[in-house]
């Protein structure tokens, strides 16, 4: 008998582990036919070369700007550059994948270990990865370059730690350095991307709730280490580039609600997919666990605040990415909170399920049935989204259909690139309106390319410098006042005065045509705006090299950098700074 158990236990647990790899096998595969590299994962290789040839994590030497919103990222990336093999796109795109499938696996097993621990010896069918693994966006952005698939792997890592850690709760199980090791790894979610502290937020308290129960000071051992990763690194940010945030948020105002065009975001994800058909269903099948925690009382409730917490933390992210506007990229920045919500939602399944029809087995199976049908049909009949046809003025763009799955930036389709139009405007200087790869023996200082092709500067010398016509990487740029145009993310375009300010002489400024591009009156009064009151200490202290005194001082006026907005128009800006 007891052989018999044993045996039916071993039986569980393999058609167990063979339901959860399964969708993590199919999300990687899929993943891998999807695979590209975005203009912004460019971004990202570029301050990696950088980093590995020693100039510090910037876009340009001399000049420490933030120009990655994920610092984890790039730091991760940095070591497999440092190494032989493919090229470093290539690393980025299975890092991306492997990370990805990681995290799905690590979410459904947090799942899997709640049921355990609430006394559920059924099998768990993974339904909400299911939806994971058959859902485009997923696909397309576990690789891309960028740090999508780290969030992947972060989240699910982090809810299967609080999952491990709530299971465990009162019976001292749990090490102390295990329990900081964890508590420091879920503090790692702004580094990783900025709106990703509301993670770190909800799965701390389930962390500092979980460790309360063997004592306070093991809770506030777990709140410093769930600060310390994040109160570091604003440390260093404050110090090496003299802001309290990456200049990106700056450049987007990230602080500027833009409600409308956020929700035409939120419409143009759920609507094409049907999203809300299994998300309601699973949140429905989430929110039943929970209650069942609840009134089991004690570590119940832990239990239940487990399953909660990436709930919460899933519609703050929300409203907040909704808040601001949203993205240009298509689903990008609401796949985080959809991962979290429903990764790690499973449901209890037997063969004798069906014999209960008044049991409330029958509403879990029902739900079950919707998101399987719908995953069914996401598969076969469900077309990619760009832009959903009744968003008016929308920008958002299916960025893998523009970039056409290339990996290499000369694989990108010539639609991409506009004609090439060199200007000279000074003796020394090239001024560059598109992007393009130099030529071998070409002397350029200076380039500057158009927001759509930033990420094609990753071709380019290490010390010509980049100036990002949409501010995301200038330093006077993201700090002008305007925000002009539709498009989100780029709505600071950088005018020929700060482009050419502090490049070239005090000169009339024309084009190949004669006409005058910037007066030598409008390029005095930006330099010398750019030498005085608050705009000087910030340009001052982000220009020179860096020592330990001035990484004090860019501390001391990060507050007021943050704050700092200059006019467009240089004269302005020259009265409001030199007076």
């Amino acid at each position: 008998m007891e052989a018999g158990g044993e045996l039916g236990s071993m039986t569980r647990s393999r058609v167990q582990w063979g339901l959860t790899v399964l969708p993590v096998v199919l999300l990687c595969v899929m993943a891998w036919q999807h695979h590209w590299m975005s203009d912004d994962g460019f971004i990202h290789l570029r301050v990696v070369e950088q980093i590995t040839h020693g100039h510090g994590p910037v876009i340009n030497q001399g000049e420490r700007v933030e120009a990655s919103t994920s610092p984890l990222w790039v730091w991760l990336l940095a070591p497999f550059a440092l190494v032989g093999g493919p090229a470093l796109a290539w690393k980025a795109i299975v890092l991306g994948i492997v990370l990805a499938g990681l995290g799905l696996l690590l979410a459904q097993r947090s799942g899997i270990a709640l049921a355990r621990a609430a006394g559920e010896l059924r099998t768990v069918l993974p339904i909400g990865a299911i939806v994971v693994a058959v859902f485009r966006p997923f696909w397309d952005y576990a690789t891309s370059g960028l740090e999508t698939g780290l969030i992947f792997g972060w989240l699910g890592g982090s809810q299967w730690w609080c999952a491990r850690r709530v299971t465990a709760a009162g019976e001292r199980r749990v090490r102390l350095r295990s329990d900081l090791l964890g508590a420091a790894v879920v503090g790692l979610g702004a580094m990783i991307h900025p709106d990703l502290a509301i993670f770190t937020l909800a799965f701390g308290a389930v962390l500092v709730a979980a460790a309360w129960q063997d004592g306070r000071r093991r809770a506030a051992a777990v709140v410093a280490a769930v600060a310390a990763p994040p109160v570091a690194y604003e440390i260093f940010r404050m110090g090496y580039y003299g802001m309290l945030v990456p200049n990106s948020a700056l450049a987007k105002e990230a602080g500027h609600p833009q409600w409308g065009k956020g929700w035409n975001y939120l419409v143009d994800l759920v609507v094409p997919y049907w999203l809300w058909l299994p998300v309601a269903g699973l949140v429905a099948l989430l929110l039943a666990a929970a209650w069942a925690d609840w009134r089991a009382g004690g570590r119940g409730r832990l239990r239940a605040a487990c399953r909660l917490a990436p709930v919460a933390a899933a519609v703050v992210q929300t409203v907040y990415i909704v808040r601001v506007g949203g993205d240009f990229m298509h689903a990008r920045l609401l796949l985080p909170a959809l991962f979290a919500l429903v990764a790690p939602v499973g449901v209890p399944v037997s063969a004798g399920d069906l014999r209960h029809l008044r049991s409330p087995r029958l509403a879990r199976l029902a739900a079950t049935a919707v998101v399987v049908a719908w995953a069914l049909v996401a598969v076969v009949a469900l077309p990619p989204a760009g832009s959903v046809p009744h968003v008016k003025n929308s920008t958002i763009e299916n960025e893998r259909h523009v970039w056409g799955g290339a990996v290499r930036l000369d694989e990108v389709p010539s639609a991409y690139h506009a004609p090439v139009a060199g200007r000279a405007i000074a003796s020394d200087l090239r001024f560059v309106l598109v992007s393009v790869p130099l030529r071998p023996g070409e002397r350029i200082s200076a380039a500057s390319v158009p927001s759509g092709g930033m990420g094609e500067a990753y071709t380019w010398r290490l010390d010509v410098d980049v100036l990002e016509l949409a501010s995301l990487t200038h330093p006077v740029g993201s700090h002008l006042y305007e925000l002009v145009g539709t498009r989100i993310g780029h709505q600071k375009p950088l005018t020929p005065v700060w482009q050419l300010a502090g490049l070239v002489p005090e000169q009339t400024v024309r084009d190949l045509d004669g006409q005058v591009v910037v007066t030598a009156a409008d390029l005095r009064a930006a330099d010398r705006a750019r030498s005085c009151g608050a705009l000087g200490t910030y340009l001052d202290g982000i220009d020179r090299p860096l020592t330990f005194g001035r990484f004090l001082g860019n501390i001391e006026h990060s507050l007021a950098n943050t704050r700092l907005r200059v006019p467009t128009d240089p004269e302005a800006a020259e009265r409001r700074f030199c007076g």
